[in-house]
């Protein structure tokens, strides 16, 4: 077992290709701003989504608590091509990434799989400060799995929502895309 593993919780989830998987889960709480400990467990999580991500290795499961979540680290997230699912706690009523108009909420572009599951989600606010499409989701050669997320008042030259390109993705439950007045 990792050194750090023993903090985390476990959990197991079976992803869209059937395969059952037991990992690690690691923990998000906007609430937890310059924690000195911060490691990803439920007792010290990390502030940023990106940051659980980066630690996260394949078919681990990261937990991000309700809140609204902006700035670096919560803006412009990849999953690097990990076969990990990235979960709100409550629902996307109650976890909010707010881009503030600069950058976007996700980026799939480093080849993800179905395995690669974003859920439950509200992201608002996108605007991308390059190659104008995708304010609040935008997927390039991947194939991501996407369920019960709300994408709603980005900006974008087009696609202000979600951009896909070269791309097959899984769109699973409802998954709102409302477009700006100037789209």
């Amino acid at each position: 077992m990792p050194p750090n593993q023993s903090r985390l919780s476990h959990l197991q989830w079976e992803t869209p290709n059937g395969h059952l998987c037991s990992e690690r889960i690691i923990y998000v709480d906007d609430d937890t701003a310059n924690d000195p400990l911060e490691s990803g467990s439920q007792s010290h999580p990390f502030d940023a989504i990106q940051e659980a991500i980066d630690v996260a290795r394949d078919y681990d499961i990261v937990i991000v608590s309700d809140g609204t979540y902006t700035g670096v680290g919560n803006r412009d997230i990849r999953f690097n091509g990990k076969a990990i699912a990235v979960r709100s706690e409550g629902g996307p009523e109650d976890c909010i990434v707010d881009c503030q108009g600069n950058g976007r909420g996700f980026i799939f572009d480093f080849g993800e799989s179905p395995e690669s599951v974003l859920d439950g989600f509200q992201i608002i606010n996108g605007r991308p400060q390059s190659d104008g499409a995708g304010g609040g989701i935008l997927i390039v050669n991947s194939n991501p799995h996407i369920k019960n997320c709300q994408v709603r008042d980005n900006f974008a030259e087009c696609a202000s929502g979600l951009d896909a390109r070269s791309s097959t993705f899984v769109l699973d439950n409802m998954i709102q895309v409302t477009l700006n007045p100037e789209n």
